[in-house]
């Protein structure tokens, strides 16, 4: 099932300090003693994308933050398609259901190239009382995980295709400070919109001919205030 192949590597301190999501993610804002200790045991990961980082019923012993790039967590439906019910930004993390229990609930596979910490959840069970703040921020993953499959179904899930297509787009720009978000295929909107990757395409097409979005280099340039009225149908 892997396409690609998840390279392990040595964390060093000015890798953890330069950090894109040094300043958002789980470990944001630690001592340097902190820090030190930590390095010992975390990992730098990078993928390609098309990689598997695990599949339901899997035992892991290992979360994953990500640094750069896109994760998606699917799940199959009755009928055997597939939906992908979250999307993993640079900050996010990903296999915190291993603190409670011993098996992963979702496939987690790489949508672009990914860059990512790997943190042994032994570690961050051990930590949770030596590290200020760390409880409130695994309380702030999980609610975070929460408002998005709230966003999945009240605005990605109803309305026009256009109205998807645009609300996806807006979505992931929420990562970005440009009007530049990362492009994903059109297979793949079609399994968040709850569309077929035809439709997608055939919006996109639409979008691009109406000047409300350029794409190139695996990119999409956006036209915000088109986009944004085009979310409302």
């Amino acid at each position: 099932m892997t396409i690609g192949k998840l390279t392990d590597l040595a964390m060093t301190p000015t890798e953890c300090m330069l950090c894109p999501a040094n300043d958002i993610g789980l470990f944001s804002g630690l001592t340097e003693a902190d820090r030190r200790r930590l390095l010992e045991r975390l990992r730098h990961v990078r993928a390609p994308a098309g990689t598997v980082l695990f599949t339901p019923g899997d035992s892991g012993h290992d979360i994953f933050i990500v640094r750069s790039g896109l994760v998606k967590l699917t799940k199959f439906a009755r009928d055997g398609s597939v939906r992908i019910v979250r999307l993993a930004r640079p900050g996010d993390v990903i296999g915190l259901g291993l603190i409670i229990r011993k098996y992963h609930g979702h496939t987690a596979q790489a949508m672009t190239q990914i860059e990512a910490c790997r943190v042994p959840v032994d570690l961050v069970s051990h930590e949770i009382h030596r590290i200020h703040g760390l409880e409130l921020k695994l309380f702030q993953q999980w609610q975070s995980a929460v408002e998005m499959a709230d966003t999945f179904l009240s605005e990605l899930s109803t309305g026009t295709a256009h109205a998807r297509v645009a609300r996806l787009l807006l979505y992931l720009l929420q990562a970005s400070d440009t009007n530049v978000c990362q492009a994903i295929s059109r297979e793949e909107m079609g399994e968040l919109l709850g569309v077929t990757g035809e439709t997608a395409s055939r919006v996109i097409a639409e979008f691009k001919r109406a000047g409300f979005i350029s794409e190139a280099d695996g990119l999409i340039r956006c036209d915000i205030a088109s986009l944004e009225r085009q979310a409302m149908y």
